[in-house]
Order: C-alpha cells, then sequence, then structure tokens
C-alpha cells in the first residue's frame, strides 16, 4: 500500500495552498486505504466523489488568486490543472466502475506521486511566491 504523506517538499510557504494540498493528499491517502482495504463500492465511490470536488474546488481558488493579481503564468498552471484533472477523471471512472481494483491504486499513485507531487514542487511554489512577494493573500 502507498502511502502520501505532507512535508517539507511540498510546502509553498502559503497557508491556503498549502492546507487545501494537504487535505486534497489526506483525502487520496483514504481513497487509497478504502480500495486496497477492499471497503464497500458505495464508500469508494464517495471517496472518488469528494477527493474530485476537493481538487476542483483547490485549482479554482489558486486560479482566481493568479488572475486576481495578474500572475504571468497564470495560462500554464491553468493547463496543468487541466492536464491533471483529465487524468484523474479517466481514473476517476476506472475506480467507480472497479472500486475494488488494486491496479487503481498503482494508477492513483502514479498519478499523485509523479505529477501531482510536481504540479505542486514547481507550479504552486513559484505561484505562491509569486501572490505573497505582491502581498496578494497573504498568509
Amino acid at each position: 500500500m502507498f502511502t502520501y504523506k505532507w512535508d517539507d517538499t511540498l510546502k509553498t510557504a502559503h497557508y491556503r495552498i498549502d492546507s487545501e494540498n494537504r487535505l486534497i493528499l489526506e483525502k487520496v491517502q483514504s481513497l487509497s486505504n478504502a480500495i486496497a482495504q477492499k471497503q464497500s463500492k458505495h464508500q469508494i465511490k464517495e471517496e472518488v466523489i469528494y477527493l474530485k470536488k476537493l481538487i476542483t474546488e483547490h485549482f479554482a481558488h489558486e486560479e482566481m488568486m493568479q488572475l486576481n493579481s495578474n500572475f504571468e503564468k497564470l495560462s500554464a498552471h491553468k493547463r496543468s490543472h487541466l492536464e491533471f484533472i483529465q487524468q484523474f477523471t479517466v481514473l476517476s471512472n476506472k475506480i467507480i466502475d472497479n472500486p475494488r481494483a488494486l491496479t487503481n491504486v498503482a494508477e492513483l499513485n502514479q498519478l499523485i506521486s509523479g505529477f501531482y507531487y510536481d504540479h505542486i514542487q514547481t507550479f504552486d511554489v513559484a505561484a505562491a511566491k509569486y501572490l505573497m512577494d505582491r502581498d496578494y493573500y497573504r498568509n
């Protein structure tokens, strides 16, 4: 089973961005555990739906802050969000169709530990620095 832990490599120093990313990782862990422990199909579906909601809301918050502060890299950041949502949607559908398949846990791990961690460490860190340097949405 995979473990998702918040650590210093994921911190942006922006309270809202960090707290939302941390919550998303906690919910990814919860979903991964639910699949691995072969919890009920209903429980796993609820975990997927809630996680997708959290991710979508987080991305909307980030994009709103970036838009309002004239962040010059907003379109690249937004494209990264869109790419992640597309990949997560495909995986979400697989999980809902076959909620107890352990291959879903492996795909979830690949998506999160690869794409999402990289997104935080590159896109989110740069955006948070920009926002805080300009005193937008300071902690």
